[in-house]
């Protein structure tokens, strides 16, 4: 067995080779603690230590107090793919090696972004683990990090060695995203999602064949790809069955840069439960849908769903720890609690997601499953399935085969999943129909809104449908520091960037963490009167009106704030601000015919003809009623 393991790791090892291009200075602590920060708070470079009897890295602590992590500032290309590897093993029996992080860290401006994490591959025989991953960098002017560390308030040592990060050549990713599940009918406008980031988009163009059963040619045409990088294509009259779209990428010259093909089945009406829009809202039963909802922790008997019922949420999305998924009388108790949800008014998507970390392939992931679904699929409560949870790339390749399963099975839900950063979303938009993605910023960090702005416009930029997670977790939770709760402000504030960035719903992480036992009463009374402002905006945004301001808001005067108008095209406005940076302000002469009808937080008012919204801290916010005369 272990002469197995060995050849594996062996396997495992030639794929994710050291390049001779390792963009780390010092990989392998030779010259010492030579171009590492904090290198003498964290521990010694110890000879000896390292993988082979060479030199290693050795962090230590001692004091729960004394939090550092290992730095090295990175230069990467925007756009471009990498592979980051490192070796670690535990240096102390107490040292548990899931606690050893090993990260690359992203900011902007000054403003951390987000975490990209490594999967851990244990050598057998020894006790090094491998961590691995591949990620594509962000935008320009994107800096990066590498991190080692252990979390706040746990003791113990590990050893690091052979850190590498090296370029690797861009993959196409080409994937089907409206209408969601490769599901459409004659006469439909596909969109399609093209993302390879080693040309210009204007140099780009993609030739569409669509193929059918029998290989015959049904259609074929070249095309430009708009601004975010999406393709629209008129599909043409079709007889409804089972087809192939076999895309092919060029540049100007014709030199071929990737190919791809992508399974789609055409019906005679394409008329389902749940549709999807470009920005990511749900259509339900043929009415638009905004989701203002969040986790909740209960699977079946859930008082929580009562209490949000009452709070005015109208979505939750049921996150339970599911030891045993064969004990299939426990589908019926959750039907029971999805009856219950269909009472209150609450629509429910439905975590896979623990089976889904489980898995290492389709068969597996089915096995459990299916049964589930196929009981779930006909309830009208259920909205969608929650499929990943700031997954690792490598799980990419499963996360296509289970979505396209579960559309298979039931094309009328969609598939949705959770990313802590917007990176790793484009090796994943073939293994969701949505994406939502969760932001951390509780605990002190004062630029929430511009992280959440830059990390969703990104987003959005590529064309692709997203919801925000908004964070709401008490960090005492999860680390070791002082808890901290959002405050109302903080949990409308998120809400309203949601809306200025256009997500297509929201969805609070999660609902326990929101309210603090001790002062239930005035949390719930919070909660409730923020959703009950982010709900009133919600038939505002879904009306789907220009998106362009209104030739009256040319004298906005705005500093350090972000700002959104919308209309219901009848004359009532909502005008929606959130600080960023600091405490913002925002100026603008109040047109004849305009009034002013109302501020939800008290920090707008007209005064001279003037409407001003100042912010006192961050992240203050404001939607503002406005209305024709």
């Amino acid at each position: 067995m272990k002469i197995k393991a060995f050849i594996g790791i062996l396997a495992l090892l030639a794929t994710w080779a050291v390049a001779a291009q390792n963009l780390v200075k010092n990989p392998g602590f030779e010259e010492g603690a030579t171009g590492w920060g904090y290198a003498a708070e964290c521990g010694v470079v110890e000879a000896g230590a390292g993988r082979n009897g060479t030199a290693g890295y050795v962090y230590r602590r001692t004091d729960p107090e004394d939090y550092h992590i290992l730095r090295q500032d990175i230069r990467l290309e925007p756009g471009r793919r990498y592979r980051f590897t490192a070796w670690a093993r535990p240096a102390t029996p107490e040292t548990d090696p899931t606690n050893i992080g090993i990260i690359l860290e992203f900011s902007k401006d000054g403003v951390f972004l987000g975490t990209q994490y490594t999967e851990r591959v244990h050598e057998e025989g020894t006790d090094w683990d491998f961590y691995r991953c591949e990620f594509t960098a962000g935008a320009e002017g994107t800096s990066y990090n590498f991190g080692a560390y252990l979390p706040q308030g746990w003791l113990g040592a590990f050893v690091m060695d052979n850190i590498v990060i090296e370029p690797l050549d861009s993959e196409w990713r080409f994937a089907q995203i409206l209408p969601w599940g490769n599901l459409a009918q004659a006469n439909d406008e596909l969109v399609f999602a093209s993302i390879f980031n080693d040309l210009p988009l204007d140099a780009q163009a993609v030739t569409l064949q669509v193929l059918d059963a029998e290989g015959g040619e049904v259609a074929k045409s070249t095309h430009p790809l708009q601004k975010d990088g999406t393709l629209h294509f008129p599909l043409p009259a079709c007889q409804p069955g089972d087809y192939r779209v076999q895309a092919t990428l060029t540049d100007k010259a014709g030199a071929v840069h990737g190919t791809s093909e992508l399974p789609m089945k055409v019906v005679s009406e394409r008329r389902r439960t749940v549709e999807i829009t470009a920005n990511g809202s749900f259509v339900v039963n043929g009415t638009p849908f905004y989701a203002i909802g969040a986790f909740s922790n209960g699977f079946y008997d859930n008082p929580d769903h009562d209490e949000m019922a009452e709070l005015g949420y109208n979505c939750s999305l049921t996150y339970p720890m599911i030891a045993d998924w064969s004990k299939l009388e426990e589908i019926e108790q959750y039907v029971g609690e999805l009856d219950k949800c269909e009472r209150l008014g609450l629509k429910v998507i439905f975590c896979l997601k623990f089976h889904f970390d489980l898995a290492n392939d389709l068969a597996a992931f089915q096995k459990f499953v299916a049964p589930w679904v196929e009981r779930v699929k006909g309830h009208p409560a259920l909205l969608a399935y929650f499929l990943m949870d700031e997954p690792p790339v490598a799980k990419a390749p499963l996360a296509d085969e289970c979505r396209r399963w579960l559309n298979k099975i039931d094309p009328d839900h969609p598939v949705v999943a959770v990313f802590c950063n917007q990176m790793n979303i484009n090796d994943f938009i073939n293994g969701v129909n949505s994406v939502v993605t969760d932001i951390y910023p509780f605990g002190g960090n004062t630029h929430t809104a511009v992280r959440q702005l830059v990390n969703l416009q990104a987003i959005r930029a590529r064309g692709l449908p997203v919801w925000l997670c908004g964070q709401a977790y008490d960090m005492g939770t999860f680390m070791d520091c002082p808890h901290y709760y959002p405050t109302a402000m903080e949990i409308l504030a998120q809400g309203v960037t949601g809306y200025i960035s256009d997500t297509g719903g929201l969805l609070y992480w999660m609902y326990d963490y929101m309210k603090k036992v001790e002062e239930a009463e005035r949390r719930l009374s919070e909660m409730k009167w923020a959703v009950a402002l982010l709900k009133d905006v919600a038939p505002f945004a879904l009306a789907k009106q220009p998106t362009e301001p209104p030739a009256w808001m040319a004298t906005v005067q705005a500093k350090d704030v972000a700002w959104r108008i919308f209309t219901d095209g009848q004359g009532e406005y909502r005008l929606l601000v959130v600080s960023t940076d600091a405490p913002g302000c925002l100026r603008m002469e109040l047109p004849e015919g305009l009034e002013f009808v109302g501020s939800a937080t008290g920090l707008t008012g007209v005064a001279d003809g003037m409407l001003v919204f100042q912010g006192k801290v961050l992240p203050d916010c404001d939607i503002i009623k406005l209305q024709r005369k």
